[in-house]
């Protein structure tokens, strides 16, 4: 079975996702993962230091005042929702498990619209 998960963070969405892949590989060895979250984050060293391979996406969070910033991080969730469906097309989960976290969104709804 193939399984990706997305998000992080914080030790709040990661510790989590790490609960879920231990019960995940005893359920079945044979299991193949996939994270996907933010490079630099917390989920990235928890996935590199548990073995699941790890791809990453650009998004950064909102800022909550106007700003010229706010363009960039709009094209930065354009970019994160165009890589999240190419590591989906690439990988092919059976299913695609969220931990919340701005990471999240750009492939969970692109899991969501791709059946």
């Amino acid at each position: 079975m193939r399984i990706m998960i997305t998000g992080g963070g914080t030790g709040g969405h990661t510790s989590p996702g790490l609960a879920v892949i231990e019960e995940l590989r005893r359920r079945d060895p044979q299991l193949l993962l996939q994270w996907i979250g933010k490079r630099g984050g917390m989920e990235e060293k928890a996935a590199q230091t548990n073995g699941v391979p790890f791809r990453s996406l650009p998004i950064e969070g909102w800022t909550r005042k106007k700003s010229p910033r706010m363009l960039w991080t709009g094209m930065k969730l354009s970019y994160s929702i165009l890589r999240a469906w190419f590591y989906l097309k690439v990988f092919q989960p059976q299913a695609v498990f969220g931990l919340g976290g701005y990471v999240s969104l750009p492939t969970l709804w692109m899991a969501q619209r791709m059946g």
